[in-house]
């Protein structure tokens, strides 16, 4: 297998299929000989998954015991306009505004795993829903990172 990105997870979360956001080094990190492996092509605040897993083991300082595995860009679901709701459709993402952390759609409309204005391919629509904030219509989706 070629292509995606390596790096070091936990013992318990190096398995196929785990999504994680990747949220940056620690300060221990940037004495560690394996810090470029680790942390070297992940961007902050984006969503990976893990695709492979390697039988390769070292010992971290964050981590305890890491194993070797191979991510790919994740999807993220998120909540965009309906009329951007287009399988297949290239769009520039931008999170709906709100301010009410305990709405049961927040995570979706204000999600941490992507960045403001990036470009992003929906991959699949899964349905619509009415924002109990704004009261506007929204469409709940999955949008995979582009290049």
């Amino acid at each position: 297998m070629t292509g995606g990105i390596f790096t070091f997870l936990g013992e318990k979360t190096a398995r196929l299929g785990y999504v994680f956001v990747y949220e940056g080094e620690a300060a221990a990190c940037r004495r560690c000989d394996f810090s470029r492996v680790c942390h070297g092509k992940l961007k902050p605040n984006l969503a990976y998954k893990v695709v492979e897993v390697r039988d390769k083991r070292i010992e971290c300082p964050v981590l305890g015991e890491a194993v070797l595995v191979r991510v790919e860009k994740a999807p993220v679901k998120v909540a965009i306009r309906v009329e951007q709701a287009v399988e297949g459709a290239l769009i520039k993402f931008t999170p709906q505004e709100c301010g009410r952390l305990s709405c049961e759609y927040f995570s979706l409309c204000v999600p941490t795993a992507l960045s403001s204005g990036g470009a992003y391919k929906i991959i699949e629509v899964l349905g619509f829903f009415n924002c109990p904030v704004r009261g506007v219509r929204l469409a709940q989706v999955y949008l995979q990172p582009q290049p």
